[in-house]
């Protein structure tokens, strides 16, 4: 079927009504593709949290600068929700 029969038996608004149907499923793609990245990343993070933080049971810190960069990455464990950030 040509375009001109089709856009003759449509209504004016239809073609707008295409255009903001596409134009709001690839924004909610995008939107979800983001958070999907965003999430993956957040593991990542945790777990260098994790391997950094767990050694710190091993061996505590024993400098203050080494307390202070063990506290922040605590600090940094809980703002990203990690499973577990140990102490």
């Amino acid at each position: 079927m040509p375009l001109r029969y089709f856009m003759k038996s449509h209504p004016g608004w239809y073609s707008w009504a295409v255009v903001v149907g596409c134009s709001l499923l690839t924004a909610m793609l995008t939107l979800t593709i983001a958070i999907n990245s965003q999430q993956k990343s957040e593991q990542k993070f945790c777990s260098l949290i994790e391997a950094l933080t767990g050694t710190r049971t091993e061996a505590p810190p024993t400098t203050e600068r080494g307390q202070l960069i063990a506290d922040r990455l605590d600090a940094l464990g809980r703002q990203l929700n990690c499973k577990e950030v140990k102490k």
